[in-house]
């Protein structure tokens, strides 16, 4: 016989899943934004605020919007890859030669590729060396995405 504390501790749990469904939902949506047209993007932007305003049960929305791992992802959405590619193309060197010229070992090429082509995002602030180098060098250049 199922009892009360058994369904509170499946709802609990259902809830948790919720939460984490929505950090996916919105990780997604941080990847891909960059690459939408305008149009795209006031889409996506209103209908993110529509959901929003529409939950009315603050302590949800404050709970989902202010934790240390969603702050992280909306400070690290600053970071637009294509703007990065541009400030390197416009110095003239390849993925390979900006790792070459910035020191990094194979490992660090790999790093600074997947910053270039999306699939990962230097943290705001830049934790590792290769995020701080690459940030560093990208502020040198024009580029701030973090204004550090």
């Amino acid at each position: 016989m199922v009892d009360r504390e058994d369904i509170q501790k499946a709802v609990e749990e259902l809830d948790i899943a919720r939460t984490n469904l929505v950090g996916l939902y919105l990780t997604i949506i941080g990847k891909n934004y960059e690459d939408l047209d305008i149009s795209q993007k006031n889409s996506v932007l209103n209908g993110l605020e529509n959901i929003v305003r529409s939950m009315g049960n603050e302590d949800f929305t404050e709970k989902l919007m202010d934790t240390p791992e969603t702050r992280s992802r909306r400070l690290n959405l600053a970071f637009n890859r294509k703007i990065a590619v541009r400030a390197r193309e416009i110095k003239g060197l390849t993925r390979k030669g900006l790792a070459d010229e910035l020191g990094f070992d194979r490992a660090g090429y790999i790093r600074l590729s997947k910053y270039e082509t999306g699939e990962a995002r230097p943290s705001n602030p830049p934790r590792g060396e290769v995020a701080k180098i690459y940030i560093h060098w990208l502020k040198e250049h024009g580029y701030d995405p973090y204004k550090l």
